[in-house]
């Protein structure tokens, strides 16, 4: 052996003992979470986008959120997801997200009150870090399903906490929570959490699935919600409709069931509140200075006469409380209850656009993958493109369930929303991975269920 060999050869043996040696952060991307990483990853979900802390008595005022985000960032860099970094860069929504950040941090100098406007951009950025480590996380069907799941269980704590709350007589419990969430969006959760329930009954657990959608419908009902009654009929339209997910009868035979569930749940008052949807006169939204109408009509007067910068991140109180007051009104500085107006008023035409493009993106590749249909086999870490077009589908139902909740709602930079932009970004990547050659696909409707 001469001595450039030799060298060859020591260098060769150098190198299979750094691999060896190598920490788990430099080596592939695992297909399974390791079981620490997804416990920490379900306490995430359930404290960060679910919060379901504050719905037991007692923890609300936890600070668990940071701790939650930290050892996450912490299971990530150790397993080696950091890996996966380009790959979702490269997602448009989460581009599309950060550039919405971005112009609310824009908006900070010419807002209202900057210090406010610099506090929910603080805010949202943590979100937005939220929703990339769930995205970064993802590498599988099996995965994503099981983020779906959790946020589904999530909105179901809630709105146990929200009966408890209207329907459970504990005025004890009321004082000892502190729970935040009002009842349109516990509402609007749940309605989102639906199609998610159903897409896990479709995916093999049909008693747990179907059980919980059901439960997830009543607690709308509890809420005492009309906006989150109405995205509720519009989501039962739509997935009657058009939705692959069953067949005609099946569908048919669902909604029905939670047609009657709601009319068991809801009492004669809350049957009386729902009518007055159709009797604008009779309903305060519609006639006084403090109803929806009248906050969404000085809303875009705020849009229109700051189009470009908004009157600032979180500034449309202010705005609100300075106009009313400078017209002799002692009355409580309201939000936008309305996420359109609210990103209108707050960011401007450019915070619109990126928030419509936003939403476009998240449905145009959850639809995209609901068109996926499996043919043939695959290599073992294969995307499965049948489960893959469910969660596409799912997805899709969700985003109907939220654009209709939202219009009620100030909900633009919520965590709920950030979940939707997570599950359309990690959608995204899969279908694209499906469609490189991974799998043998085309491109059809989900196939109903027999």
């Amino acid at each position: 052996m001469n001595r450039v060999q030799a060298r060859q050869g020591t260098s060769d043996f150098r190198a299979s003992q750094r691999s060896v040696r190598r920490r788990p952060s430099q080596s592939a991307v695992p297909a399974r979470w390791p079981a620490p990483l997804r416990y920490v990853l379900v306490f995430l979900l359930l404290v960060v986008i679910g919060r379901v802390h504050e719905a037991v008595p007692g923890l609300g005022s936890l600070p668990v959120a940071t701790p939650a985000v930290v050892l996450t960032a912490i299971g990530l860099v150790w397993f080696g997801f950091t890996r996966r970094i380009p790959t979702i860069m490269r997602a448009p929504q989460l581009r599309l997200v950060l550039l919405l950040l971005m112009v609310g941090l824009i908006s900070v100098p010419f807002s209202l009150w900057p210090g406010g406007a610099l506090a929910g951009v603080q805010t949202f950025a943590r979100l937005c870090v939220v929703c990339c480590l769930l995205t970064l996380a993802v590498v599988n069907t099996e995965q994503l399903g099981t983020l779906t799941r959790v946020f589904a269980v999530a909105a179901a704590i809630l709105v146990t906490g929200q009966i408890l709350q209207s329907f459970g007589g504990m005025a004890g419990f009321t004082r000892q929570q502190s729970l935040s969430f009002d009842r349109n969006e516990v509402a609007m959760y749940c309605v989102m959490a639906i199609p998610f329930a159903l897409g896990w009954a479709m995916s093999g657990k049909r008693l747990i699935g179907f059980g919980l959608a059901a439960y997830l419908a009543v607690g709308v009902v509890a809420t005492n919600s009309r906006g989150g009654f109405l995205a509720l009929a519009v989501l039962g339209v739509v997935f009657l409709v058009r939705s692959p997910m069953l067949s005609r009868m099946k569908k048919l035979v669902l909604v029905a069931g939670a047609v009657g569930l709601a009319g068991v749940a809801g009492s004669e008052e809350y049957w009386d509140r729902i009518g007055s949807i159709a009797r604008p006169a009779d309903d305060y939204n519609f006639q006084d200075r403090e109803g929806r109408v009248e906050i969404w009509k000085r809303g875009l007067g705020y849009a229109a006469a700051n189009p470009i910068t908004g009157v600032g991140f979180g500034n449309f109180p202010i705005a609100e409380g300075g106009t009313l007051e400078d017209e002799g009104y002692g009355v409580k500085w309201s939000t936008a209850h309305s996420s359109y107006v609210l990103v209108a008023a707050e960011l401007g035409i450019p915070g619109l656009l990126v928030f419509v493009a936003l939403v476009l993106s998240i449905w145009r590749e959850a639809r995209r993958a609901a068109r996926l249909t499996q043919r043939g086999r695959g290599p073992p870490e294969a995307i499965d493109s049948r489960r893959l077009a469910l969660l596409g589908e799912a997805t899709s139902l969700s985003l109907v369930a939220y654009l209709l909740a939202s219009v009620f709602l100030s909900a633009a930079y919520s965590a709920g929303f950030l979940f939707l932009v997570s599950v359309g970004a990690s959608v995204g990547i899969l279908r694209r991975r499906a469609t490189k050659g991974r799998l043998t696909v085309t491109r059809s409707r989900v196939p109903a269920s027999a």
